[in-house]
C-alpha cells in the first residue's frame, strides 16, 4: 500500500502494441523492484535506528562508569590514607586482564570489579579504617567483614557483568586456602578474584602508609617470588610483571603503571631480576 517509485513505459522500437504477456513481465519487474527499493529504506531505517542505540548504549555505560568512579572515590573518602586506592586497583586489575589476553568486555568488567572492591569496607568503623597503627585481632575481625559486605552491596544491582560481586567476596581469598572469608583454594576462586587480589596487595606494598614506608621495588620483587602461589596466584603474577617489563622497556604506551608508581621506582638495574622472576616463575 505504499508508492515507492514509477514505472513509466514507451511504446515497442517494432511499434507493436503491448501484450499481456509483455504487460504481466511489467508488473513482475515492478513488484521485485519495489520490494527490492521497500526492504533498501528498512535496512537503512535499521542502520539508523541501530546507530541511536548504540550512542544511547554508549551513553548509558558512560554513566554507569561514571558512576563506579564516583562510589570509588566515596569508598576512599573513608580510608584518609589511600586516597586514590581503588582507582588504581582498578587500572592495575585492567593493565594485568589485557597482558593475560582477556577479551575488551572481560577487561572493562575486570576494571570496574578492582573499582569497586573495598565497597565493603563502608560499614566497617572508620577508626578501624584509619588506625594509624597495626590494628587488634578484634579490629582485624571488624575489618575481615568487608568482603561479605561489599558481596552483599553489590549483588543486587543490575551489573552489565555478573562477576563483579564476586570479585568482592573474594578478593582477599589465596591459593593457599590462608584467605578469608571461605578459605577456598586456589581452583576454587574466581579468576577475576584472583587478579583483583594482586593488584590490591600490589597497589598497597608500592604506597605509603600510616605504619609504614612502601617497599622497595626489590622487596616487591622478592614478595612475588616468595608468595606466588601461596597468597597471589602464579599465571597473575607473571602478567603484572611482564606489562611491567614491556613498560619499563617503553614497549607499550601508554605506560600506566609508570605513571601511577612513579618515574624513578624501577630503575633500569632492576630488570634483570624482574627478568628471572619472570622466568622461574613461568618454569614453574
Amino acid at each position: 500500500g505504499e508508492l515507492v517509485g514509477v514505472i513509466l513505459l514507451a511504446g515497442k522500437a517494432s511499434g507493436e502494441g503491448f501484450t499481456q504477456e509483455d504487460r504481466e513481465l511489467a508488473r513482475a519487474l515492478g513488484r521485485h523492484v519495489g520490494v527490492g527499493i521497500h526492504n533498501h529504506h528498512l535496512l537503512r531505517e535499521v542502520e539508523r535506528r541501530a546507530e541511536e542505540n548504540q550512542k544511547l548504549y554508549e551513553s548509558l555505560k558512560g554513566s554507569y562508569k561514571d558512576t563506579v568512579l564516583a562510589f570509588a572515590a566515596a569508598i576512599d573518602c573513608k580510608d584518609k590514607y589511600t586516597h586514590g586506592h581503588s582507582e588504581r586497583v582498578g587500572k592495575y586489575s585492567e593493565i594485568i586482564a589485557r597482558e593475560m589476553g582477556w577479551a575488551d568486555e572481560e577487561v572493562e568488567a575486570i576494571a570496574i570489579g578492582g573499582y569497586l572492591h573495598d565497597v565493603g569496607k563502608l560499614v566497617v568503623d572508620r577508626d578501624i579504617i584509619n588506625a594509624p597503627y597495626r590494628i587488634d585481632a578484634k579490629q582485624s575481625s571488624e575489618l575481615n567483614r568487608h568482603p561479605a559486605a561489599g558481596y552483599e552491596i553489590l549483588l543486587p544491582i543490575n551489573h552489565p557483568f555478573a562477576d563483579i560481586p564476586l570479585m568482592a567476596r573474594y578478593h582477599h581469598e589465596r591459593p593457599d586456602g590462608r584467605g578469608y572469608p571461605e578459605g577456598l583454594t586456589d581452583e576454587q576462586i574466581p579468576a577475576g578474584a584472583k587478579i583483583v587480589s594482586l593488584a590490591d596487595s600490589f597497589d598497597a606494598m608500592t604506597t605509603d602508609r600510616p605504619y609504614r614506608r612502601r617497599r622497595t621495588f626489590e622487596e616487591v620483587v622478592a614478595d612475588f617470588r616468595r608468595n606466588a602461589g601461596r597468597q597471589f596466584a602464579t599465571p597473575v603474577v607473571v602478567a603484572l610483571c611482564r606489562a611491567l617489563l614491556k613498560e619499563a622497556r617503553g614497549e607499550t604506551r601508554p605506560r600506566q603503571m609508570m605513571r601511577l608508581l612513579g618515574k624513578e621506582y624501577v630503575e633500569e638495574r632492576n630488570l634483570p631480576a624482574l627478568e628471572q622472576l619472570i622466568a622461574d616463575l613461568e618454569a614453574g
